[in-house]
């Protein structure tokens, strides 16, 4: 089995991932950089434009929260430039610091100030971490923290563990088998191994999902940020990955469809300031016609509601909105629906039947105009007008029978 060993975290995702990104833009990155005057780490920014939305960067470790921390009063020492965060905790290296692998360090707070110690983690260590606790809840297949199990784990993945290296005293190793499309995790401490976790693709491929670590609500959060609270200078690159997301998981959901027309109205707005005109009026084409298909349905309830009421004035008018959205959506499904339904209401008595049947002549013409022409629905009016024909045959001969005081010749 071909397994690659001691991996850095950007190529284990790489691998692990099939090459599937999904990061912060990198004008944040630099938004972010200049408030803060401060550079973040090269590998750390790397890693952030692939990987931020991804699951790996989901766990309670994750990548993120970028800000620098001052160190001293009068005379500022190395600052502490915060990387990402462990619940109360921050993870953070030294600002400037541009080595490829320095030392992490972790503040807590305490009371008002937060106090900052030295821990055994190198940065690609931190990165196993991160990715060890974003992949655990979603696709870990095996987990062990006793010699015997880690052996066992080992064994079966195929990893020899006499060839994995740490960098201290505590680190993790990353390890990924080609044929097994595995990523496996080691982690050292105290003298020996302490775990070793296996990860592998489920069917769903949920780890290769961009913002699959991300709530729905969290999204919104997001893109509310950079929509309105940043309207001013926002980045719409940026905002519409986000959203793009959001209209994916809402049509997904089987929300009714202007749930999700909400969301891509606002992703045409993102399109149009990026001078993407074509792909926006193609939204807000989508946009529209989903409004216009549930006014459609609205309208067309309301108009047979009125007409059986005996509210004719009422329900002509209806059925003019009907016909006038219909005409500007292109679906005639409904329109079509309304007057088969009408031609079934007069196609009983003579003195109206000739109107039935062109209802009917009405009905069948929309509905070949759909995009998809539903064949029930052609089939169906055929046969009512067939019917109405063959009543209006039968009425018209009975009425010039000798008996009835027709014709004769």
């Amino acid at each position: 089995m071909a397994v690659s060993y001691n991996l850095k975290a950007a190529e284990a995702l790489r691998l692990f991932l099939d090459g599937v990104e999904c990061g912060l833009a990198e004008s944040l990155l630099s938004k972010t950089e200049k408030e803060m005057g401060a550079v973040i780490h090269p590998t750390v920014r790397d890693f952030a434009t692939k990987y931020f939305h991804m699951i790996p960067n989901s766990g309670k470790t994750r990548v993120g929260d970028f800000h620098l921390v001052h160190v001293g009063d009068a005379v500022r020492l190395d600052d502490y430039l915060v990387i990402g965060q462990d619940g109360g905790a921050q993870y953070a290296v030294l600002s400037p610091d541009s080595r490829e692998n320095p030392p992490v360090y972790m503040g807590r707070r305490n009371g008002g100030s937060v106090e900052w110690s030295f821990t055994q983690f190198r940065l690609e260590d931190y990165f196993g971490k991160v990715i060890a606790e974003g992949l655990s809840p979603y696709c870990e297949a095996a987990f062990g923290d006793n010699t015997e199990d880690i052996a066992h784990i080992a064994k079966v993945f195929g990893a020899d563990l006499k060839r994995l290296e740490f960098g201290g005293e505590w680190g993790f190793s990353l390890c990924f088998n080609d044929e097994r499309q595995e990523l496996a995790v080691f982690l050292w401490g105290d003298g020996g191994l302490k775990n070793a976790a296996v990860y592998a693709k489920n069917p769903q491929g949920i780890e290769r999902i961009p913002f699959g670590g991300n709530t729905n609500a969290e999204l919104k959060s997001m893109f509310d940020a950079e929509f309105y609270g940043n309207s001013i200078n926002c980045n719409y690159e940026y905002a519409l990955l986000i959203n793009t997301e959001r209209v994916k998981r809402t049509k997904e959901s089987g929300a009714p469809a202007t749930h999700a027309a909400e969301l891509e109205r606002l992703s045409a707005r993102c399109l149009w300031a990026l001078g993407r005109f074509d792909e926006a009026e193609k939204l807000l084409n989508s946009a529209a016609a989903a409004f216009t298909n549930s006014l459609i349905h609205t309208y067309t309830a309301l108009s047979n509601m009125l007409s059986e009421s005996g509210n004719a004035d009422g329900a002509e008018k209806a059925f003019d909105a009907v016909a006038a959205l219909s005409e500007l959506s292109g679906d005639y499904d409904a329109l079509g629906m309304m007057y088969q339904t009408r031609g079934q209401q007069l196609d009983k008595d003579i003195a109206t039947i000739d109107r039935a049947i062109e209802l009917y002549d009405k009905a069948i013409e929309l509905f070949q105009r759909m995009p998809k022409p539903n064949k029930h629905d052609i089939a169906r009016t055929q046969q009512l007008r067939g019917e109405a024909r063959r009543r209006k045959k039968d009425a018209l001969k009975a009425a010039n029978a000798p008996e009835a005081g027709g014709k004769t010749e």
